[in-house]
């Protein structure tokens, strides 16, 4: 499809946005002022959940607006050789689209405009995956635009610097952000942040919310209650719990923190946890294909972030031990030793 008919098609299907909107929250989000307009109160009260601890009012004019709403998304809402399984994606030079049929959101990123629009087929539609992560595709469009890459990863720490936890589902990220969260670290998010770069690069807090399953209950007893009696997730999630940061510590909640290394976490089935160094290629094998391929477009400007974030901040592996506390242990060893000295944490 060429540009011209696009635009049109996108001009179309933005519609005239809400009207009054019943909800207007304004956000800080990477030190940027946002803007989300909401068409319902019970849609503004579902997807601020995991982002109100970035609200924050102000006079400054918005550099993105998201207007979300409810409206039919049957045939007529969009052009009739569209999938009506699996995922639609269309880009221009300045605009992005999804669409998630029967009754997933529509999703459109204007760059020119530094507007998005977000609709879903009624309240009832909108599942606890977008609940706990709203807006990732936006903020993912948006953020490269602003040169912050999003990424598939973690991010906790201490009083000055903190690091990403990055790696492929089931590799222990969750459970281990989840232990430093009840043991006290600065929590800047469990699945999904913001990356600035610089020296060093700074992590930008997105999401409060937290996943586990049973086996993360069973590992972190001090939050098994509050894991089990968590909602789950959608279908394709339904063993996996969501929680929400504030509710469990809510002075570890952070905006965000410098970066001081990317840490891989892998079980091994050990008594204790240990780091050891890891190579730059071996970190961005890691953190790429779930960053990358997760989210559609922009992926070859966000290889290319990736890869220089891997060389400007030191990576290692953190093999973890049967007891996720003993992670806890090793990652505050690690923020509190001074930089160019962590050689000494890893065991002979």
């Amino acid at each position: 499809m060429n540009e011209p008919p696009l635009e049109r098609l996108l001009e179309r299907l933005r519609g005239p946005g809400p009207g009054t909107p019943a909800a207007t929250v304004p956000l800080r989000l990477a030190g940027r002022p946002v803007q989300l307009r909401f068409g319902s109160a019970a849609l503004a009260a579902l997807l601020t959940r995991s982002i109100r601890h970035l609200r924050e009012e102000g006079a400054a004019p918005p550099e993105l607006t998201i207007d979300c709403w409810t409206d039919d998304l049957g045939p007529a809402a969009v052009p009739p050789d569209w999938n009506r399984t699996g995922l639609t994606y269309l880009e221009s030079a300045a605009c992005h689209l999804t669409w998630e049929p029967p009754e997933g959101p529509l999703v459109i990123y204007d760059r020119a405009r530094r507007h998005a629009w977000m609709r879903f087929a009624t309240v009832d539609s909108v599942l606890n995956w977008e609940v706990a992560r709203p807006f990732r595709r936006i903020l993912h469009w948006w953020g490269a635009d602003q040169s912050l890459q999003l990424i598939h990863a973690a991010a906790v720490g201490g009083k000055h610097a903190g690091v990403l936890l990055a790696g492929p589902s089931g590799s222990g990220k969750s459970t281990t952000a989840l232990a430093c969260l009840a043991g006290g670290f600065a929590y800047a998010g469990d699945d999904y942040c913001l990356v600035e770069p610089g020296r060093p690069p700074r992590v930008h807090a997105l999401y409060l919310s937290g996943v586990g399953n049973a086996q993360t209950a069973h590992l972190l007893p001090t939050l098994r209650e509050r894991l089990l009696s968590a909602p789950r997730m959608p279908a394709q999630d339904s063993a996996k719990h969501l929680i929400y940061a504030d509710e469990v510590a809510p002075a570890a909640v952070t905006p965000g923190f410098p970066l001081r290394a990317i840490v891989i976490p892998q079980i091994t089935g050990g008594k204790r946890s240990h780091l050891h160094p890891l190579s730059a290629a071996d970190a961005l094998r890691a953190l790429a294909p779930s960053t990358v391929l997760q989210l559609p477009g922009k992926r070859a400007e966000g290889l290319a972030r990736l890869g220089l974030l891997v060389r400007s901040v030191p990576s290692w592996q953190l093999r973890l031990g049967e007891d996720p506390r003993t992670a806890v242990d090793v990652l505050a060893d690690f923020l509190v030793t001074p930089a160019g000295s962590e050689s000494s944490l890893c065991p002979s």
